[in-house]
């Protein structure tokens, strides 16, 4: 690691989700090893939205989770479970038929800012089942990048499937003070997104067997000496992505986040997952 060349880390704190059954917001402490509900109402900025996979299949008690990306029909998704890769392709063919395995549903990967006391951080909320529904029709009503939006409990919902909560959003203007804390946020965010998306696009204008990439010091090392200057950043995110794939809720936030939404799904601890 360096000052100039750090390593790839998503700069997000917390990653949340909604909890239909619950109608609450929760976060994973991987410390604690438990998850944290969100006061609500709950505030927050948008950053940017990029989409994702995640979800949980009853039948296999199998976990999903994906690569992010910005766009579904443009670039492949990477759908791993705790058997390795499930699923690399595009979320739908030219048929739009959905790809991804039974169990694995288009998420929204929210950015965002919001106060954690006194202080602005990075944040992230997967939108997916109720909460993406109920996103998708509220950002049809307003430009979610230039406000504040709250998030609240709304009113129960029933089903055959079970009683939930949706999420309610609310729109309002920002502050000066928000839309400058946003704006630096942001750029921190940018730099993390750009060096992400341009390793993804790496790998896929340069397909490797998987004998290749492990004999990529890139991956196999910790450390990036002889791999060239202008490839250490793809080194770093490979690297990254390669530790994300062994799906360890203590090496990586987004790990844990799957482990809190499988445990939702399931109506259970999320430390007696066995994976």
């Amino acid at each position: 690691m360096s000052r100039s060349n750090p390593n790839l880390t998503n700069p997000a704190q917390h990653f949340m989700s909604w909890s239909g059954s619950t109608g609450t917001l929760n976060w994973y402490n991987k410390e604690k090893q438990e998850n944290v509900p969100v006061k609500l109402p709950f505030r927050f900025l948008v950053l940017d939205q990029l989409a994702t996979i995640k979800g949980y299949n009853k039948q296999s008690k199998l976990g999903f989770y994906s690569n992010e990306v910005r766009n579904t029909r443009k670039e492949e998704l990477i759908v791993k479970s705790k058997q390795g890769v499930v699923y690399t392709g595009f979320y739908k063919n030219e048929q739009d038929i959905v790809m991804v395995p039974k169990g694995a549903e288009y998420t929204q990967s929210v950015y965002i800012a919001h106060k954690v006391g006194d202080q602005w951080v990075i944040g992230n909320i997967n939108m997916k089942g109720s909460s993406r529904s109920a996103w998708f029709d509220f950002t049809k009503t307003c430009k979610v990048e230039n406000g504040t939006v709250i998030i609240n409990k709304g009113e129960v919902q029933y089903a055959q499937t079970g009683d939930f909560y949706p999420p309610t959003f609310t729109y309002e203007s920002s502050t000066d003070n928000e839309n400058s804390e946003a704006i630096r946020l942001d750029k921190e965010l940018q730099i993390y997104l750009n060096q992400y998306l341009a390793a993804a696009e790496y790998n896929r204008s340069n397909e490797q067997t998987d004998q290749e990439i492990d004999n990529e010091p890139m991956v196999v090392h910790d450390d990036i000496e002889g791999v060239p200057p202008e490839k250490q950043g793809v080194a770093k995110a490979l690297r990254n992505w390669d530790n994300v794939g062994k799906g360890s809720r203590d090496d990586d936030a987004e790990a844990a986040s799957l482990y809190q939404s499988i445990a939702e799904s399931e109506n259970v601890d999320p430390n007696s997952i066995p994976f």
